[in-house]
């Protein structure tokens, strides 16, 4: 699972295979309009999650 601290490491930087330069919010920003998907607040996403 994704943690809130690598939202911003590039994940090329953590997935050795990857080739991929952005970071892991910008692949999410990226694929919510490409998909058209409604934006979400990932911080307050993944807050929530640490707490469950």
């Amino acid at each position: 699972m994704l943690a809130k601290k690598n939202l911003d490491r590039r994940i090329c930087d953590i997935e050795s295979e990857s080739k991929n330069t952005q970071t892991y919010r910008e692949f999410i920003k990226q694929s919510e309009n490409e998909f058209g998907l409604r934006p979400r607040n990932l911080d307050n996403m993944f807050s929530s999650f640490a707490k469950s």
